[in-house]
């Protein structure tokens, strides 16, 4: 169990909090002769300036809702919205066309479609796009998984090997064997016993260990009552005091470590993807 990475999570602040980017610039740009506090008022206030307000916070509030999700759709929400941006740029140049400084102009448009350029780019990076592309890179979508040791036993077509589980998940768990070198996609049966219960999951070997003979298996063909049997077995694993295997750190430690890796390193600019084990 772990976080999104802290790219998305801080483009995502950075795009929830541009709507006050967006309202400032335009009180910086409008001709109107008031203070920030009857710009602000007239803005909320006014039916006529509904519209308005919508292209400065909604667009934003979307985008940032979009990368945030992390999925394939993100995409062309992403599209839509840095188009949506953009035209809004376009057409403020329009509108003050000879009323606004060079400052104004930098501000109000120049930084706007530069900002959107910059996202555009960076969303077609090959790691970026894996990310949203591909679920089973998602780390943090996955299951909490639990420290255990219980005895299993693995059954192929060929014959059983006996082995222990040191980590289970709702989904799939890691089972050492004592012998027996399994093929990487194969599909097993995993049976052990939890508390006097013995419970039997189809699964499919997902990636195996160079070290040991050790495999991650991810539970197939799951049924409503498999997946029921299968929360409760968790639950109550959690409840006998089994450890998680990847606790999750304190946000504020985790954001500083990544932050101070970006700086020395430059790593982290875009999400780490995994590595996959194999033994070929």
């Amino acid at each position: 169990m772990a976080r999104k990475p802290w790219v998305i999570i801080v483009l995502t602040a950075v795009l929830i909090l541009l709507p006050i980017y967006n309202i400032i610039t335009t009180y910086v740009i409008s001709k109107h002769n008031v203070t920030f506090t009857h710009y602000l008022y007239s803005l909320f206030a006014l039916k006529e300036n509904y519209v308005a307000l919508f292209n400065l916070i909604v667009p934003s509030l979307i985008t940032a809702y979009a990368v945030y999700s992390v999925k394939k759709w993100s995409y062309i929400v992403l599209g839509l919205c840095v188009f949506w941006i953009s035209g809004l740029a376009i057409y403020d140049v329009v509108k003050y066309y000879g009323s606004l400084n060079t400052l104004q102009i930098i501000f109000a448009v120049v930084l706007p479609i530069l900002f959107s350029f910059a996202i555009t780019i960076y969303f077609l990076v090959p790691a970026v796009k894996t990310t949203y592309f591909d679920p089973k890179i998602r780390w943090w979508e996955a299951k909490p998984r639990y420290i255990i040791e219980i005895g299993a036993t693995v059954e192929q077509e060929e014959g059983q090997h006996s082995g222990k589980i040191t980590n289970i998940s709702e989904g799939g768990c890691f089972v050492q064997l004592d012998d027996k070198l399994l093929e990487l996609d194969s599909m097993i049966n995993v049976k052990f016993k939890f508390d006097e219960k013995q419970y039997v999951y189809e699964a499919q070997i997902v990636f195996n260990r160079t070290d040991i003979k050790g495999y991650g298996v991810q539970f197939q063909n799951l049924s409503r009552e498999k997946i029921r049997e299968a929360r409760t077995l968790i639950k109550n694993i959690k409840l006998s005091g089994a450890s998680l295997s990847r606790p999750l750190p304190m946000w504020n430690d985790d954001l500083k470590k990544w932050f101070l890796n970006l700086i020395k390193t430059g790593k982290g600019l875009t999400p780490e993807l995994p590595g996959k084990y194999k033994v070929k």
